[in-house]
């Protein structure tokens, strides 16, 4: 899969979209990624990795410990390389 240079670069988030607690207003989204999606995830996050939006590094942690605590270290690796 080819993504942009910088995926990220469109977001952009002013004051505006959030309320006092740095948190959407009334803004939730509930879905159940699948594996594939994970792994898409994780290897979008790891290759774009100093392009990510602050408000989102919580998300992209949360993707690669799932991908670590579903794969040996050496799985890991091979993954990532």
């Amino acid at each position: 899969m080819i993504f942009p240079e910088n995926p990220f670069a469109g977001l952009k988030f002013q004051s505006s979209d959030l309320n006092g607690q740095n948190e959407p207003h009334k803004l939730e989204l509930d879905y159940h990624f699948n594996a594939r999606e994970i792994k898409t995830l994780a290897r979008l996050f790891r290759d774009h990795q100093e392009q990510i939006p602050e408000v989102l590094k919580d998300f992209a942690d949360e993707i690669e410990r799932s991908i670590y605590s579903t794969m040996t270290i050496t799985e890991a690796e091979n993954f990532y390389a």
